[in-house]
């Protein structure tokens, strides 16, 4: 009786045991693996690695997959991103890293050292949907401020290029955003969009004033003329403290006359004149001033000064009486 009971206890212990093992792998008689029919089915896909290398498509055992990987198997999709490995024998088989979720064809592309959207770059800086990328510009002439051209998107700032835009001339390192404006130059140095201008508002002299002056100064043709604007340059005494401006175009068939103005002082007494005489009737056509006093003179030496300045500039070859440095 007692080898009965122990009989019927074993026989009951091997049941409760097999009901324990789902998703068991047994071997049928046709040699394939299969699952215990007493349990619910559980598979995975997986790229069956053929012994000439290539893979091909099988249905295993979840229970199975250890044994399947260890002998070569692969994942399908590894990182079920929803991509397969490159050469997967099912799905899209075009994931270039079947190992990270975040790689894989489409994916946006962020400034992290891995090509995630499999286009075989590497964080694509000229993708200007990287995502964590900032706008560059080039620095070429070292001044701080990125040339308006010249700009792209980068991962990492390059050397010579920076963050801010804005450089109208990035050749020229004194012309930058915030530079100091010369006026009345015509170089825009601060790059604001023009020079700045700057309007001298001289006193008042009795002969003439910077606008006629420029005028005259704008008269074309001046074929010669000569100018003088520092003592004894070009005239004796009593003369030799008196700045003078002397231009003609005789020869001129139509305008044949003299243009002179003059500022300072003959024989130690304020002097301001302006004349303009005509070859052609033998008059002057303006005359204006001589002796003055000395608040005239000094008004009228000032305009006269910027004035030949002026000149100087914009008419060198001139026959200038005496040329200055």
């Amino acid at each position: 009786m007692k080898n009965l009971l122990f009989i019927m206890a074993a026989m009951f212990m091997l049941v409760m045991m097999a009901c324990e093992k789902e998703g068991s792998v047994v071997e049928s008689t046709n040699g394939k693996q299969e699952i215990d029919p007493r349990t619910p089915p559980q598979f995975a896909d997986i790229c069956h690695k053929k012994p000439d290398g290539s893979f091909v498509a099988m249905t295993v055992p979840v229970n199975a997959l250890p044994q399947h990987i260890s002998h070569g198997d692969k994942y399908a999709d590894h990182d079920y991103d929803g991509y397969s490995f490159i050469g997967a024998c099912s799905g899209t088989g075009n994931d270039c890293d079947d190992n990270n979720p975040a790689v894989y064809p489409g994916a946006t592309e962020i400034c992290d050292g891995f090509d995630n959207n499999c286009d075989g770059k590497t964080d694509a800086p000229e993708d200007f949907y990287t995502e964590g990328a900032q706008w560059y510009f080039e620095d070429a002439d070292g001044d701080g401020h990125g040339s308006i051209g010249v700009g792209n998107k980068f991962c990492e700032q390059p050397e010579g290029w920076v963050s801010n835009i804005g450089d109208c001339d990035d050749e020229d390192a004194s012309i930058h955003p915030g530079a100091e404006d010369i006026p009345n130059d015509n170089i825009d140095q601060d790059c604001s969009g023009s020079d700045s201008i700057y309007v001298v508002v001289y006193p008042p002299c009795s002969c003439f004033t910077m606008e006629e002056l420029q005028q005259v100064y704008t008269y074309v043709p001046w074929p010669y003329g000569w100018w003088s604007d520092v003592p004894g340059s070009c005239k004796d005494a009593p003369y030799d403290q008196l700045m003078e401006v002397w231009i003609t175009n005789v020869g001129q068939p139509a305008q044949n006359f003299n243009f002179s103005v003059q500022a300072g002082t003959i024989n130690g007494l304020p002097f301001a004149s302006q004349a303009r005489f005509n070859h052609l009737t033998g008059q002057f056509d303006e005359l204006c001033g001589g002796y003055t006093t000395e608040e005239n003179a000094s008004n009228c030496a000032l305009i006269l000064k910027d004035f030949i300045q002026q000149m100087r500039a914009s008419h060198p070859s001139w026959d200038y009486c005496v040329r200055f440095p």
